[in-house]
């Protein structure tokens, strides 16, 4: 921990630095019986990776389990489909109750990429204030946050790009240093990066120098902060990846691995994701089970997925309640009601993966309760900044 503060007091002037360097010791857990320096008082749900291998939160290890939603995905007054819009006007207090009773420990939120590039012609001034107020509300509930940078659909506007490029570096320069102080925000850098079904060596470099430029320029701007790495085929498979540098060592993957033809048994898991889970800290960023999925993988298959998922202690954050085609959820008396497979057709109104995820949220709820303080957490030590 002193080598990660000697790094944000080379790299963050002024007040900034004081706070942020108390804030990174603060997030360190002291060996057993020994005191905690004092640093300012801070919502639970702080995030780590420990040795490159474990995802941390509030120092202990952790299975992220929780709910992602696409309200703030464009701005105030901005003209998207139906449902985007509904999903925006409703966005609030509504969506972080969904997600403490699905007992959710993190929510998901997805940004708009075309808002947040300064160069853009649809850049938004007031957005990352919309954004902020919206992490705000869900740390105020002790909830983590994970941003993802979305540059396509829900926007109402052509991708600016379908792999890392240009102007996420520029949006996430902008926004990165947002909530530097904050290690309860974790950054998705770009959500589901555009490939071929099996990526050639050329996608994965364009995928590996796209994301790098963000991970050095965030860095290079003292931002601390977790980074989510989505795989590429819209985030479907991690088998082939390069390796990415982070001075830190605070990266992490993600993948959403929605179930098809091609990618509904065990062992295609394992290929795609599992394998690489087995070195790499990853979490399942977004999934439900959609009925257009039931042509490629039925009730029983999605059963199975998640009780992979479980096994293999890989995180899970689901897609999406403020969706009406979410098929985790039906219209019940006076709340939404987790939909189910048991008896019924996959493609069944009310048929979905609801409540095999809540079973196992509240499974997850209560190993985290138990789960042990590591050693100690928080930042790595030892290495210079990009």
């Amino acid at each position: 921990m002193n080598a990660a503060r000697r790094w944000v007091a080379a790299r963050l002037p002024g007040a900034k630095r004081a706070v942020l360097a108390a804030l990174l010791l603060g997030a360190a857990c002291a060996t057993a019986g020994a005191a905690t320096p004092a640093a300012p008082v801070q919502p639970a749900g702080r995030v780590s990776v420990q040795d490159g291998k474990t995802l941390l939160r509030d120092c202990r290890p952790w299975v992220p389990h929780g709910l992602s939603f696409f309200g703030r995905v464009i701005p105030k007054g901005w003209k998207s489909d139906t449902g985007t819009m509904a999903a925006q006007a409703a966005f609030g207090p509504a969506n972080l109750a969904q997600a403490k009773d699905w007992q959710s420990d993190v929510v998901r939120f997805q940004m708009g990429l075309p808002f947040l590039d300064p160069q853009s012609p649809n850049f938004a001034a007031g957005y990352a204030a919309e954004l902020a107020d919206a992490v705000s509300a869900a740390r105020r509930e002790g909830l983590t946050v994970v941003l993802s940078m979305k540059p396509q659909g829900r926007t109402n506007l052509k991708a600016p790009e379908t792999m890392p490029g240009e102007a996420s570096l520029r949006a996430w320069q902008k926004l990165g240093p947002l909530f530097a102080a904050d290690l309860g925000v974790v950054y998705e850098l770009f959500n589901e990066p555009h490939s071929a079904r099996l990526p050639s060596a050329a996608e994965w470099d364009a995928w590996r120098q796209g994301h790098q430029a963000i991970i050095d320029a965030l860095r290079r701007a003292a931002v601390p902060n977790v980074l989510f790495i989505d795989g590429l085929n819209g985030g479907r498979t991690l088998q082939g990846a390069p390796a990415l540098r982070d001075p830190l060592g605070q990266l992490a993957y993600a993948v959403h691995p929605y179930l098809r033809g091609d990618l509904n048994t065990p062992a295609e898991w394992d290929r795609s994701f599992g394998n690489f889970a087995a070195s790499h800290p990853l979490v399942v960023t977004e999934w439900t089970h959609l009925a257009a999925n039931c042509r490629g993988a039925d009730g029983a298959a999605a059963q199975a997925f998640v009780s992979y998922l479980e096994r293999k202690r890989i995180g899970l954050i689901a897609y999406g309640l403020d969706s009406a085609d979410n098929r985790l959820s039906v219209p019940g008396a006076g709340r939404q009601a987790p939909t189910r497979f048991e008896g019924q057709a996959c493609s069944a109104p009310g048929a979905g993966p609801g409540e095999d995820i809540q079973r196992m949220f509240s499974r997850q709820t209560a190993l985290a309760e138990k789960a042990r303080p590591v050693a100690a957490c928080g930042l790595p030590s030892g290495r210079a900044g990009p």
